[in-house]
């Protein structure tokens, strides 16, 4: 045996082949006719036949098909159908193979299709979401802009509307305050009632917005000095002796006038709570220079809200009183009462507690009957006498009636006393006079 033959030469013996192994073809006819053992050896031979290459198969064959006495046209027939069925079991197995190669490259193609369907459609869904959200912040700033623009507009229409009915109130107030004026104060409370609810204002504020319309009316001067009461009880007696003392001070007076106008003065600081008559403090002189200026400039310091007047007339004087309640005080009065009868009269009505004066006012342009209180403290000073002999004209016998009356003689050069208390800064500064303690 060659050394080719050596190598090439088939095992002894093989295992039958496996489940799933390629089987050879089916033999020829004489190859059927072979014992099981012999048939397993021709098939182990078919199989290391195909197994070989085509030269070392040529080589091998013919003493194959001696070795297992088989013809060898039926072997080379066999080792062909072996291999024929090898190539197609090959071929199926290669277009398995690229059947599921194309397969796998299709579904990774297709997944590649899909992924950039979904990052085309993930990058539409995110720039329409940015369109979307650019035209919503567009939207928001214009409305934002239009609501600004709106609040600006109803800001300004209510401003001026506010301002347009600010005005039409001041307008009423005024209107209002004037017609106001021309009543009595006891029918102010009603009318500012009313036109607080017409308005729709604060009552108290009302009050005060009237209290600051009304000012000094009529040209009447009153001390604008709130009183404070004493915070502990005092004694009267001795604010009385201080009052008096402080009168004596001023003005050379016999004592029981003296004491007549410390009585008076009390009187006025009560006046309005408790007097039913109100007596009138007359200060008369035969001649100039006897000191009733002087006199009552002293009183003025002592009473509550006084008025000093020169040439009243009746209208101001009754309407002053009824919206002031003053300590009413007329100097120079000479002969104004034969001059202004009326002012004669109302006078002699501000004697009694409830006594009125009737007129007519037009109150939003209709004339009404009001009526005014011209009660309160009255001191009068004029030359001469308030009751005249009866050769002469008598400004007022009821006045006369109802007076205290002080009669001033000129002080002679040894009986001077201090000078008057003084308008002006100086006066505030150190008074001579002052009623708080």
């Amino acid at each position: 045996m060659s050394g080719r033959e050596h190598l090439a030469a088939p095992p002894v013996s093989k295992p039958a082949p496996q489940a799933g192994e390629p089987a050879a073809s089916k033999p020829a006819e004489n190859v059927a006719k072979l014992e099981p053992k012999e048939l397993a050896e021709f098939r182990e031979t078919v199989e290391w036949l195909a197994n070989q290459s085509e030269a070392d198969r040529s080589y091998w064959l013919p003493k194959k098909a001696e070795a297992l006495h088989v013809e060898e046209k039926e072997l080379r027939s066999t080792v062909r159908r072996v291999l024929y069925d090898r190539a197609l079991q090959t071929t199926a197995k290669r277009v398995e193979e690229e059947r599921a190669a194309r397969q796998r490259a299709e579904a990774a193609a297709k997944e590649r299709r899909e992924h950039d369907r979904e990052r085309r459609e993930k990058a539409r869904a995110k720039k329409e979401a940015d369109k979307s959200a650019a035209a919503a912040k567009k939207a928001a700033e214009l409305k934002a802009e239009r609501e600004k623009r709106d609040a600006e507009l109803k800001a300004e229409r209510e401003q001026r509307e506010a301002k347009k009915e600010a005005e039409r109130k001041a307008k009423e107030k005024k209107k209002s305050f004037g017609n106001m004026l021309k009543l009595p104060v006891d029918r102010h409370d009603g009318e500012l009632a009313k036109l607080a609810r017409r308005l729709g204002e604060n009552l108290e504020a009302l009050r005060q917005e009237f209290k600051d319309f009304v000012g000094v009316a009529e040209g009447f001067s009153t001390s604008d000095d709130d009183v404070e009461p004493w915070p502990e009880p005092i004694d009267v007696a001795a604010l009385l002796q201080a009052v008096d003392d402080k009168i004596g001070k001023h003005v050379d007076m016999q004592p029981h006038q003296r004491t007549a106008v410390t009585l008076w003065v009390a009187m006025a600081w009560v006046h309005n709570e408790i007097a039913i008559f109100s007596p009138i403090l007359a200060a008369t002189s035969p001649e100039v220079g006897s000191g009733k200026s002087t006199l009552f400039g002293a009183v003025a310091r002592l009473v509550p809200k006084p008025s000093l007047n020169v040439e009243s007339t009746g209208p101001n004087i009754y309407r002053f009183v009824d919206a002031n309640k003053p300590t009413l005080i007329l100097d120079e009065a000479d002969d104004v009462f034969i001059r202004k009868s009326d002012l004669k009269h109302i006078i002699n009505a501000s004697w009694t507690c409830g006594s009125k004066i009737s007129r007519q006012a037009k109150v939003d342009d209709v004339y009404v009957t009001v009526q005014f209180d011209p009660f309160c403290p009255k001191g009068i000073g004029l030359l001469g006498r308030i009751c005249r002999a009866r050769s002469r004209p008598e400004p007022s016998k009821s006045v006369c009636s109802r007076r205290g009356l002080m009669k001033r003689r000129r002080h002679s050069s040894t009986s001077m006393i201090s000078s008057s208390p003084r308008c002006g800064a100086n006066s505030r500064a150190s008074p001579p006079i002052a009623l708080r303690p």
